[in-house]
């Protein structure tokens, strides 16, 4: 099975049994946003290389015996809604279009914290209100099944669509 259909469960447990190293399915994650994203427009930012740099630390942290992590290993976009320290957060607004915060929600922190590697940020209406994904920061997210709709709904590009995204792209 690919590496990117694999559910998070399926991912976790070849990690854990080192069938799948936490650098292979952060890489095979970011090669699939290369390939589809331009495309479709999901990711409003990416943040590829501190990706690999924290899947690298993963892997070390899987060869230790630290405590375990629910989420180790294991690539995360984050709804362009919620603060990532150092990575441009919009909300989807031209009030914050150029804004970089300098700490995370506490969601973001509870993710990092269980050892999410954090890939980018996902695109979403203005503040979240509205049912499609058009703001006047990024050009829209598009169906990716049809390429005149848009996506529909602020969370349509969320992580849980990407199974159609990657259907799609095949």
């Amino acid at each position: 099975m690919d590496i990117v259909e694999m559910t998070a469960r399926e991912l976790k447990a070849a990690m854990v049994a080192k069938d799948l190293s936490p650098v292979e399915v952060t890489e095979a994650f970011i090669a699939q946003t290369e390939q589809a994203d331009p495309e479709i427009n999901t990711f409003t930012v990416t943040c590829f290389d501190e990706a690999r740099e924290d899947a690298k630390a993963a892997e070390v942290r899987f060869d230790s015996d630290d405590a375990p992590r629910l989420l180790k290993g294991l690539p995360l976009a984050v709804k362009d809604l919620s603060l990532t320290k150092g990575m441009r957060t919009t909300f989807g607004s031209l009030i914050y279009a150029d804004y970089v915060p300098d700490r995370d929600d506490l969601v973001v922190q509870f993710v990092r914290d269980a050892g999410a590697v954090i890939i980018g940020k996902t695109h979403t209406t203005e503040f979240g209100a509205g049912n499609n994904t058009t703001n006047r920061v990024f050009s829209p997210t598009v169906n990716p099944f049809d390429h005149a709709r848009t996506s529909g709904r602020s969370s349509a590009c969320s992580p849980r669509r990407w199974p159609d995204i990657i259907r799609w792209t095949r």
